[in-house]
């Protein structure tokens, strides 16, 4: 048992304010249920007001470096051969534009 709360505390020592993922995290916190109502509503079909296409079975949101800059992409994927396909990525902003509030 002792060995678990260690772990925990050092896991729990990771996550310190000077820490990025943190700093994200907290930030963030306020905002997850209006950006859950956003995600159900994005992951409808066109047809019932989202922005599924034909065949399309989810969107997820992913932050990730792209040619040396931080990029916010909605990823759309469909299963096909019982696989997730990614059919195609909307590039929603890249950070830079975000932090020189372009």
């Amino acid at each position: 048992m002792s060995k678990d709360k260690g772990y925990l505390r050092q896991l729990a020592s990771r996550f310190t304010a000077t820490d990025p993922s943190a700093m994200i995290l907290n930030l963030a916190k306020p905002f997850l249920p209006k950006f859950q109502a956003y995600l159900d509503a994005i992951n409808k079909p066109e047809s019932e007001g989202g922005q599924l296409k034909d065949g399309e079975r989810i969107c997820y949101f992913s932050i990730m470096p792209i040619k040396g800059e931080m990029k916010i992409v909605m990823v759309f994927m469909k299963i096909e051969n019982n696989q997730l396909v990614v059919t195609r990525q909307v590039d929603m902003s890249d950070f830079k534009s975000l932090s020189d509030g372009q």
